[in-house]
């Protein structure tokens, strides 16, 4: 199946309550290309299927975006690859979780996948949750001006509340039958909040092969302001107790193999206010290789 050239298949509702689920099933492959998308805009959840590959190539998006506070849940299973290109994403806005669920390997190639709180709306940033039978490959993508700043990132796996948004940031579980490798600046797996009063998330990531973060990439918990987070031993939400306790974040990383930072790459709990950082707790069958500052 192919939606391109500007496609959509889309549900929306305009009143307060929740609208039905959207549902797209292939038995092949899918692909969502050159700026089409399946969106649910403030309705229900977005169920996606394929019998083959997912592929979201020159902006294709899946995503669930409510203005009225309602909870979808973008669900996209694949018995092949998934596949996310650069500017195309697979997201929830305020409240959805996003679970993703690959027979073989997930592939975030400069695409993004994630949960976020945007735009002043009064939701929560969702959980991620992503497995793999194979590997997770995230390659990170950074486009810069004529001075080298920034004007677009991606290539990583998040749940975010910016600047402008409210509501806290949710948890990201990843989990892989095979490897997982995130490399090259922007790459990353993160939970984060910019928007005072908010809460970061935790990082859980359990991989059966080994685990590469190289090149400027990153796996990380960042509080930019006087937030906390939830502890490591919870998959909900961080509730109201959770932030009088003043701690950010954690990142528990297991791998049945082996551990390599190298050339900048990072993991990182952090916060810019008066609180406690997040704990890090690293247990990997193998060896832990640190080389290049990272």
């Amino acid at each position: 199946m192919l939606i391109s050239n500007g496609g959509a298949v889309y549900s929306s509702t305009e009143n307060d309550e929740r609208g039905g689920s959207l549902t797209v099933s292939a038995q092949g492959n899918l692909q969502i290309d050159s700026g089409s998308q399946v969106t649910s805009q403030n309705a229900g959840d977005v169920n996606i299927s394929a019998g083959g590959n997912i592929l979201l190539s020159n902006s294709g998006l899946i995503k669930s975006a409510s203005i009225k506070g309602n909870s979808s849940i973008v669900n996209v299973q694949s018995q092949g690859n998934i596949q996310v290109d650069t500017k195309s994403y697979i997201a929830s806005f305020d409240a959805g979780d996003v679970i993703i669920g690959s027979g073989r390997d997930v592939i975030v190639n400069g695409g993004e996948i994630k949960s976020a709180s945007i735009d002043k709306n009064e939701g929560n940033a969702g959980n991620v949750l992503v497995h793999a039978n194979g590997d997770v490959f995230i390659n990170g993508y950074v486009e810069k001006d004529s001075n080298g700043k920034p004007t677009a990132i991606g290539g990583y796996i998040s749940s975010l509340v910016t600047q402008s948004g409210k509501g806290n940031s949710g948890n990201i579980d990843l989990s892989a039958g095979g490897k997982l490798t995130i490399t090259n600046e922007g790459g990353s797996i993160s939970t984060s909040t910019q928007n005072e009063g908010s809460i970061a998330g935790n990082v859980r990531v359990n991989v059966q092969g080994d685990i590469l973060i190289t090149q400027d990439a990153n796996i990380s918990s960042n509080a930019y302001y006087s937030v906390a987070a939830s502890d490591t031993n919870t998959t909900d939400k961080p509730t109201s107790d959770q932030v009088e306790s003043g701690k950010n974040g954690g990142i528990n990383i297991t791998s049945g193999g082996k551990l390599t930072l190298s050339d900048k790459g990072i993991i990182v709990s952090a916060t810019a206010g008066n609180i406690h950082a997040g704990d890090v707790v690293v247990d990997v069958k193998g060896n832990v290789t640190l080389s290049n500052a990272a």
